[in-house]
């Protein structure tokens, strides 16, 4: 019998049900587990993964590709470029994901802080995820860190700019007025990304929303709709804080293909120094930034066991540091989709069992209730 105690986080069943009882409990969630349907959990994770994880991770990338130093991104008209990713990841803070940076001859900096967020409306923490970055900018030291890592040591700050990007449809019942009343810097704006709602329809817009940007040409430019699609920018495709599905796909699927143009006799057998400097050439951390390496490596060490256990890759008995990428296809492409197949299946178990617990534990205090009828919806985590 599988044991429900594991997803008993608050101790509900020794605090509610008699000793004497608890078996019959357990009874009751294995009969549970057991009527679930699968299936349709494994597609509750993919469609709560398409609609949470994925969104953020698109918002990501449309900053990074609006500003990217590369001609013809629609952003850098106004000067600012996507320079480093998880800027004060060191310090603690994790919210502002992108650093973008406007460096100019007179001996001064621009600086401007993004934070991408999904499917809240929650006006306080919105305000409270900018005010946190906000602290820990403000502290001279850590201006001077970022200073640093733009190879700016020289020169003063000029304005910091701090903005919250979303999607638009996040935005229909928030209140713009808590936002500004709740939030420290007075430089601070919400922009959102406008998509195509077909999904032949490629447009990615960015566009001011709400709120001051101190910067004339960042503000115009914000007012006149960023084309987010003009440029991909090849040089950063996730962050630190990126779901692990997108840099394990990334890189497995990277490596694969440049062993593929060295011709090398099994294309699919990789190094653990492979995995780590692929994962490091596309993120960029910056100049002169000593403290970031053992988070990088630990971050490495992470996704290499995340992708074992998913069984994405396979270790090498006698040479632990070798490893193969596991999926029967020839094609690149299906590796990124091996990965969310692989991270879909493996938290089944987990979600059949969250799932069940909670639903036995309505039924135990509603005894009426149909075990019948399951709302998978209503106990549905994000992936």
């Amino acid at each position: 019998m599988r044991d429900p105690s594991k997803y008993d986080e608050n101790d509900w069943i020794d605090e509610n049900i008699p000793k004497s009882s608890q078996k019959d409990f357990k009874r009751l969630y294995n009969r549970i587990y057991k009527s679930l349907d699968e299936e349709f959990i494994l597609d509750s994770l993919r469609t709560n993964f398409e609609s949470q994880v994925q969104p953020k991770h698109r918002l990501f990338r449309a900053v990074v590709d609006g500003f990217s130093p590369k001609d013809g991104a629609d952003g850098s008209d106004s000067g600012f470029e996507t320079t480093i990713v998880n800027p004060l990841f060191e310090a603690g803070q994790s919210d502002a994901e992108i650093l973008l940076a406007k460096s100019q001859a007179n001996g001064q900096i621009h600086l401007c802080f993004v934070s991408c967020i999904v499917g809240t409306e929650d006006s306080q923490k919105i305000a409270t995820e900018i005010n946190s970055i906000a602290t820990v900018v403000e502290s001279e030291d850590n201006k001077n860190r970022l200073k640093s890592h733009l190879d700016s040591e020289s020169k003063n700050i000029r304005s910091v700019q701090y903005l919250t990007l979303t999607r638009d449809r996040d935005l229909i019942d928030l209140d713009y007025d808590v936002v500004k009343i709740a939030t420290q810097p007075d430089e601070y704006a919400i922009w959102s990304l406008v998509e195509g709602e077909l999904p032949e329809e490629n447009d990615q817009t960015i566009h001011h929303k709400n709120g001051t940007v101190h910067h004339a040409k960042l503000r115009e430019i914000g007012e006149r709709g960023i084309d987010v699609t003009r440029v991909e920018n090849d040089d950063i495709r996730y962050c630190l804080t990126s779901n692990p599905i997108f840099p394990i796909g990334e890189v497995c699927m990277r490596i694969y293909l440049q062993h593929l143009g060295e011709n090398k006799d099994n294309p699919k057998e990789l190094k653990a120094s492979e995995f780590h400097e692929c994962y490091r050439s596309k993120i960029e951390l910056g100049s002169n930034r000593s403290e970031i390496e053992d988070i990088v490596h630990e971050k490495v060490e992470n996704l290499i066991t995340a992708a074992l256990d998913l069984e994405i890759l396979s270790e090498d008995a006698e040479a632990p540091n070798d490893y193969k990428i596991m999926w029967s296809s020839q094609n690149a492409g299906d590796i990124k989709e091996m990965v969310k197949y692989k991270h879909f299946r493996d938290r089944m178990s987990d979600e059949c069992g969250r799932l069940a617990f909670e639903k036995a534990k309505s039924q135990w205090e509603n005894p009426n209730e149909s075990l019948t009828d399951i709302d998978y919806d209503a106990y549905a985590s994000d992936s």
